[in-house]
């Protein structure tokens, strides 16, 4: 519950410009395959392009979403749900989508 209240406030800063830019790569790595759309456009974001979001990846994406740098490096942690360093598309839709 205080996970989904942590996204809800962070993504209620970043509503319109998600909701605006969201949308999934062409063509996602397997993992990703069938994942909704996890808030902007996260291929974008991924600049070493290995299909996840590293701390500064994430963080590059929180701010185009209105995040400051606390609260964005607070959500990585929560987002990297399998503890790996990094948040794969389907970790930031699993996050993203659940209901609040």
């Amino acid at each position: 519950m205080h996970r989904t209240m942590f996204f809800a406030a962070i993504l209620a800063l970043a509503a319109p410009a998600a909701a605006a830019t969201m949308q999934q790569p062409s063509e996602p790595p397997a993992d990703q395959a069938g994942a909704p759309p996890a808030g902007g456009d996260f291929a974008s974001f991924d600049a070493d392009g290995n299909g996840s979001l590293n701390q500064a990846e994430f963080s590059a994406w929180a701010s185009a979403q209105g995040a400051s740098a606390e609260p964005a490096s607070a959500a990585f942690t929560q987002a990297d749900s399998d503890g790996n360093g990094e948040i794969s598309a389907s970790e930031l839709a699993a996050v993203v989508s659940t209901p609040r």
